[in-house]
């Protein structure tokens, strides 16, 4: 299929029973494949739509209940949760951070987790 060049690819759970590192290398194709063409992606993974997304609809029986970037979307937590989804890991964390009282900006993928956490550590050293 991908040898045929598609400007549009669907996927359905498409890390679904991949190790992390499968995963990793998948989300890492996708992303260079997809620069130029449309990704169409049904997943319950949010760890997964907020790593390859710029748009999410979040489905909820069958009606549209969310439509937006992922930064739009996980500020809706309890919408996430209405729909049977869980938020990203690291949007749990962040939040949690919040809770507790640090001063942290909210991220959805791992790699912007460990910016803002880094941040966060050199900001309280100083």
């Amino acid at each position: 299929m991908l040898a045929m060049n598609p400007q549009t690819l669907v996927l359905e759970e498409p890390s679904a029973g991949l190790d992390l590192t499968a995963a990793a290398d998948l989300y890492k194709f996708l992303k260079s494949f997809g620069s130029e063409r449309t990704i169409i992606i049904a997943s319950h993974s949010m760890e997964e739509a907020a790593e390859l997304a710029d748009e999410i609809l979040v489905l909820s029986n069958g009606e549209i209940i969310l439509s937006g970037t992922p930064s739009d979307i996980f500020l809706n937590a309890e919408k996430i949760q209405s729909a049977g989804l869980a938020l990203p890991q690291t949007t749990e964390l962040m939040m949690n951070l919040r809770r507790c009282g640090f001063d942290i900006k909210l991220s959805y993928t791992l790699e912007e987790t460990k910016k803002n956490i880094v941040k966060l550590n050199r900001r309280r050293n100083s």
